[in-house]
């Protein structure tokens, strides 16, 4: 019964996966060393090529950060619901999970045993970056060690997504190069995150420590 579970689940995480890996994959296409598609613009709008693509490597650096945040925040929802699903015992639920519940806006229902771990709202206020991540992580206890890896180009991904999203003009990216590891690195925490969400039901850290 776990195998098929778990196959469901690689289902489910990894359609998901797939559309916003081609889409980052389009950021590729369009923009390594495609000095052709900075010529056509050229003849389109009444400003230069280069500045044309500076724009949309900018506008690139937007879609990037919404792709590891919604990405993440998908693995979240669906621990949440496949929870629920299985029906466990709320006395047997990991303590970091259970803190969710005491937490969450829907909490009022914990004393009667209704609520649902699908109601809880993962809120990162548009900035998952690697203080709100690692709460996250610990919460839903994920491999930590995988993710530190990449604490310094996920703050830098988020100061820049912030920077450009509220107006500031001191973001140029020349070309695709420029913006070539945080390709990388959201490819990265993607397939980290989805391979996290499988091991949180394979190995059942659901359960409370001691039961382990």
């Amino acid at each position: 019964m776990l195998d098929s579970f778990l196959k469901e689940l690689n289902e489910e995480l990894s359609i998901e996966l797939q559309w916003r890996y081609k889409e980052i994959l389009i950021i590729k296409e369009i923009y390594k060393d495609n000095i052709s598609f900075q010529q056509k613009i050229s003849k389109i709008y009444s400003i230069k090529p280069n500045k044309k693509a500076k724009f949309i490597l900018r506008n690139g650096i937007l879609s990037l950060y919404s792709h590891w945040e919604g990405y993440f925040k998908f693995c979240l929802n669906v621990i949440n619901e496949k929870l629920d699903i299985l029906e466990i015992d709320l006395n047997c639920i990991d303590n970091s999970l259970l803190s969710l519940l005491f937490k969450d806006k829907h909490n009022s229902k914990y004393k009667n045993k209704n609520i649902l771990f699908k109601d809880i709202v993962i809120d990162t206020s548009s900035n998952l970056d690697w203080k709100r991540l690692e709460k996250l992580i610990n919460i839903y206890n994920f491999d930590k060690r995988l993710f530190k890896n990449y604490e310094s180009d996920i703050n830098k991904l988020v100061k820049i997504r912030n920077g450009i999203a509220h107006g500031e003009n001191s973001y140029h990216f020349e070309n695709y190069k420029r913006i070539s590891n945080f390709v990388d690195t959201v490819n990265d925490l993607m397939f980290l995150s989805r391979w996290n969400t499988l091991k949180f039901f394979k190995l059942k850290k659901y359960y409370k420590r001691y039961i382990k």
